[in-house]
C-alpha cells in the first residue's frame, strides 16, 4: 500500500531506505527486514571475514510527499537522485525531487 526505496551498497554493507511518507515506520520495517535477510543470506566478502560485519541501514533525508497517494513518483524520483549522486563509493547530496 506504500512504496519505499531501499538502495543496498554491498561494499559498505549499508542499506539506505528512502521513505517519502512522513510519520510512518515503513523505513524501519524495510531496513530491519533487509538488513537481517542480507546478513543471513549473502556471503561475507573475504576482506570482512575477520570482522563479520552485518548489514546495517540508515534513513537519509529525502523529499517528502504532501498527500497519501504520491509515494510511487516520489520513490522513482528518489531513486534517480540516489543513482545520479552516488559515485566513487560515496553519496553526494543532489537537488530536491521538486527540482528534478
Amino acid at each position: 500500500a506504500h512504496w519505499t526505496l531501499a538502495v543496498a551498497d554491498p561494499g559498505s554493507r549499508m542499506i539506505r531506505v528512502y521513505d517519502s511518507y512522513p510519520g510512518h515506520s515503513a523505513e524501519q520495517e524495510v531496513g530491519l527486514a533487509l538488513a537481517a535477510f542480507f546478513s543471513e543470506h549473502l556471503p561475507t566478502p573475504p576482506s570482512l571475514v575477520e570482522e563479520r560485519r552485518d548489514w546495517r541501514y540508515l534513513v537519509p533525508e529525502c523529499e517528502l510527499q504532501s498527500n497519501d497517494s504520491d509515494c510511487g513518483p516520489h520513490s522513482i524520483l528518489n531513486f534517480l537522485c540516489a543513482v545520479a549522486f552516488h559515485r566513487d563509493g560515496r553519496w553526494y547530496p543532489g537537488p530536491g525531487v521538486s527540482a528534478i
